[in-house]
C-alpha cells in the first residue's frame, strides 16, 4: 500500500496521491473474473466445484513488481514522476483552451517526434539539437513541456487530439464523467446501456469493454435491491426449507 502510495503524486516536493484503494478496486475485478471463469471452466470439465482465495492487495501488486524487484536486486529507489514516462518524451497532460481542458500526449521515438513538429506547426523543434535525440528531449524535458504547454493552451483539446492521432501521434483528450457520456466511440460500442431501477429510476449502466460476435453480451439485469435474491439463494441454491429461511430472518442473520 505504501509502496503505491509512494509513485503516485507529481513529485518535487508535493505530497503524494492516495490512489491505492481504488485502484486495486479495479485490478481486483479483473482478476477474480478470470478466476471465476477457470473455476466454471473446471467445473464444466471435472464436476468438481472451487474455491478461490483473491486479496486484492496481492492482485495489484502485480503492477508494482518491476519496481520492488528493482529495488531488492539493484538498490534503486524509484520515486513519483507525475506523468512523465521513461520511454516516452513528451509524456504528459498538457492545458489546453478552456476551463480545466486537458490533452495527453505521448511521443515514444524520434519518428513520433518529427510527425509531433510537423502536426504542431512547430518544424524548427525538430531541428533543435536540445530535442534531437530521445535523451536529449530527456534532459531538456522541463523547457519541452513548456513550449508544448504555450501551444496547447491556445487550442481546443478536441482539435489537437484529432491533429496529433491524424498524423500518427498518441494523444486523448482528458474525459470528464460527462464527456463520457458523449463520446463518439463509446457511443458507437454502445458502451452505455439504460435499464430500469426500482430505487434509481432510469439507469446507465456500463456494458462490457469488449464486443463478441457470436456471443454478445447484452446487460439485460439491472443491480440487484440489497437481500433481493435471498429466497433465491438460500432455498433453491444452498437447500434451506421455507421454515428455516424464516428463522434466519427472524433471528437477523438473513436481510
Amino acid at each position: 500500500m505504501s509502496g503505491f502510495t509512494h509513485l503516485t503524486g507529481y513529485g518535487k516536493g508535493q505530497p503524494p496521491m492516495l490512489l491505492f484503494g481504488p485502484y486495486v478496486d479495479f485490478v481486483a475485478v479483473g482478476f477474480g473474473l478470470i478466476a471465476v471463469l477457470a473455476a466454471l471452466d473446471y467445473r464444466r470439465r471435472t464436476g468438481k466445484g472451487q474455491h478461490i482465495d483473491l486479496s486484492q492487495y496481492e492482485s495489484g501488486i502485480q503492477f508494482i513488481a518491476p519496481v520492488l524487484l528493482d529495488a531488492q536486486v539493484n538498490r534503486r529507489i524509484h520515486h513519483p514522476h507525475g506523468n512523465r514516462d521513461p520511454h516516452a518524451v513528451p509524456h504528459g497532460a498538457y492545458r489546453c483552451k478552456g476551463e480545466d481542458q486537458w490533452c495527453v500526449i505521448a511521443v515514444f521515438n524520434d519518428e513520433e517526434w518529427h510527425a509531433f513538429c510537423r502536426a504542431s506547426d512547430h518544424p524548427a523543434l525538430a531541428a533543435d539539437s536540445r530535442f534531437a535525440t530521445h535523451d536529449a528531449r530527456k534532459a531538456h524535458e522541463d523547457e519541452l513541456d513548456r513550449l508544448i504547454a504555450e501551444w496547447t493552451c491556445h487550442l481546443a483539446a478536441g482539435d489537437i487530439m484529432k491533429r496529433l492521432q491524424a498524423a500518427g501521434v498518441r494523444a486523448g483528450i482528458v474525459q470528464s464523467v460527462e464527456d463520457l457520456f458523449s463520446c463518439p466511440q463509446l457511443v458507437h460500442r454502445q458502451q452505455w446501456r439504460k435499464l430500469d431501477h426500482p430505487e434509481f429510476g432510469s439507469y446507465e449502466y456500463e456494458a462490457p469493454p469488449f464486443i463478441l460476435s457470436e456471443t454478445p453480451a447484452d446487460l439485460s439485469r439491472r443491480s440487484p435491491l440489497l437481500g433481493e435474491h435471498n429466497d433465491y439463494v438460500f432455498g433453491e441454491v444452498a437447500g434451506l426449507s421455507r421454515d428455516e429461511i424464516q428463522k434466519l430472518k427472524e433471528e437477523g442473520v438473513i436481510a
